[in-house]
C-alpha cells in the first residue's frame, strides 16, 4: 500500500467545533460579534446565498461587510481559544508520532488546513499545532478594526481545485495524500485523496461515505487505527 505523504484537513466542523449548530464554524462563532440588527441580515445572507456555488465569494463579501468596524481583538475572544475536535491535538502530536514511528507515514509529513472559513483561526491552528499551510479566507483589518473587506482564498465549491493545483506543485501524487472532511463540500477532496477520511459527518456526506467505503470517525485518535490497517 501506498505511504502518506500529506495530511490536508478541512477546519470547520472537522478540525474545530465551535459551538454554532449545524456548521460548528469559525464563521457562525463570528455572527455573536454583531448587533441585533447585523445579526438578521447575516442570517438573511445566510439563506439567500446557502447552496448557490456561483456566489460564494459575494456571500464572503456580504458576511465581512456587516464585520465592518468591529474591532479584530473583539472578533478573537469568540474564536480562541479553538475550540479543537475531539482527539484532534492529542492525535497531532502523540497520536500522529505514534504512526510515524511504525513507518506508516512517509518521510516529512506535510500537514495543512483548506478551509472556506476564517484566517484567525486557521492560522492559530498552524501556530500552535506547528502545521505547515493553512488556506483560509483572510478578513482584512486596520488599525485592529475590521474593514469590511475579505480576500477570498478558499472557495467552498472549489476546494478540489485549490488542492490538486498544491498537490502537482509540489510533487505529490494523490494517492499519497490523506483528506479529513466532514460536509458534502469536501466530496471532491475525499474522491481525490488515497487515503480519504470523514469525521462527524452532516447526514448526506455519512451516507456518501458508506457508499465509498471510506473510514468515519468521531475522534482524531482513530487515525491511527486506520492508518495501520491501509
Amino acid at each position: 500500500m501506498n505511504k502518506i505523504e500529506a495530511i490536508f484537513c478541512d477546519m470547520d466542523g472537522c478540525a474545530v467545533k465551535y459551538p454554532n449548530e449545524p456548521w460548528h464554524s469559525s464563521w457562525g462563532a463570528l455572527r455573536l460579534c454583531l448587533s441585533e440588527e447585523n445579526k438578521k441580515l447575516w442570517d438573511a445572507a445566510g439563506c439567500r446565498y446557502y447552496g448557490k456555488q456561483d456566489k460564494y465569494g459575494e456571500w464572503c463579501e456580504c458576511y465581512a461587510g456587516l464585520l465592518k468596524g468591529i474591532s479584530v481583538k473583539q472578533a478573537e475572544s469568540f474564536l480562541i481559544p479553538i475550540p479543537y475536535n475531539l482527539g484532534f491535538k492529542e492525535f497531532f502530536s502523540n497520536g500522529f508520532l505514534e504512526v510515524e514511528e511504525k513507518k506508516i507515514l512517509k518521510g516529512e509529513i506535510f500537514k495543512g488546513i483548506l478551509s472556506g472559513g476564517i484566517n484567525i483561526s486557521a492560522d492559530k491552528i498552524k501556530e500552535e499545532m506547528g502545521f505547515d499551510f493553512a488556506l483560509s479566507n483572510r478578513l482584512l483589518a486596520k488599525n485592529g478594526f475590521f474593514t469590511g473587506k475579505i480576500e477570498v482564498n478558499v472557495d467552498l465549491y472549489k476546494k478540489t481545485e485549490l488542492l490538486s493545483d498544491w498537490l502537482l506543485e509540489h510533487n505529490i501524487p494523490p494517492r499519497e495524500v490523506c483528506y479529513i472532511g466532514d460536509s458534502d463540500t469536501d466530496r471532491g477532496c475525499l474522491g481525490l485523496a488515497g487515503f480519504p477520511v470523514v469525521i462527524n459527518p452532516k447526514e448526506s456526506l455519512k451516507e456518501y461515505a458508506k457508499a465509498k467505503e471510506i473510514p468515519i470517525i468521531n475522534d482524531f485518535r482513530q487515525l491511527s487505527e486506520i492508518f495501520e490497517l491501509k
